[in-house]
């Protein structure tokens, strides 16, 4: 069974409809990598999925139960976590006390940080630093820092490259590999397709509100233009 199940799902702002009919699935520990240029609606599904914007139509299944009607909180407590486009952090805040916002998930302070520090220990050299004046890397450092601490079944990554330097995206990418070398389910949503598709299980291509292309990452970026990726 599929952990993250999406069946006919449409969603709409008012009476704009801008996500038609989509069904996708991830597997347990797989990364799936979902493309398209913007404006295409990739960003609305995350939310969709998160549970911050409705489905109007369709149904979505979780780690085996119908999360359709779930609100943010209890999916997160389900197990889904996303780091929005933007990293999500909250600027005004410390290092340290962004981290601490992860001890709602009942881990403890010191084990918040022992981890976070761990893996990214630029971090611990910044951690009474705020948020915003950290830069754009290391932002995304701390973003994925609080993932790393919760453990969640699925990632949700919403373009993770944006405003960064190659090396930067490279370094960040590696460590979302080592994510998914643990076990971790992720659902990596990028414009820029050649920074994930050597790291994904299977890609799909989102354009207009719909899923257009299916299949295995060297299939997708054999059949789709370099410009239409993103170069």
């Amino acid at each position: 069974m599929a952990l993250l199940e999406l069946s006919g799902v449409s969603a709409a702002y008012g009476a704009i409809e801008v996500v038609h009919d989509v069904s996708l699935s991830v597997e347990p520990g797989e990364v799936v990598a979902l493309l398209g240029s913007n404006g295409g609606g990739k960003s609305t599904l995350m939310n969709v999925i998160s549970g911050l914007h409705p489905p109007t139509e369709g149904t979505i299944h979780f780690d085996g139960n119908d999360v359709t009607k779930t609100d943010a909180p209890e999916r997160v407590a389900s197990g889904i976590c996303a780091i929005p486009e933007g990293r999500g952090i909250f600027p005004n805040l410390t290092v340290r006390e962004n981290l601490r916002l992860a001890t709602y998930a009942g881990v403890k302070t010191a084990d918040v940080e022992a981890i976070a520090f761990d893996r990214f220990p630029r971090l611990a050299e910044r951690k009474s630093q705020l948020a915003g004046t950290l830069s754009g890397g290391e932002q995304q450092m701390l973003a994925l820092a609080r993932a790393f601490v919760v453990s969640p079944k699925l990632l949700i990554l919403d373009e993770l490259s944006m405003g960064l330097a190659p090396l930067i995206v490279e370094d960040l990418y590696g460590r979302v590999a080592a994510l998914a070398s643990e076990g971790m389910a992720l659902l990596v949503v990028e414009q820029f397709a050649r920074t994930i598709l050597p790291l994904a299980n299977r890609a799909a291509i989102m354009a207009h509100g719909v899923i257009t292309h299916v299949g295995d990452p060297a299939t997708i970026e054999a059949e789709l233009s370099s410009s239409y990726l993103g170069g």
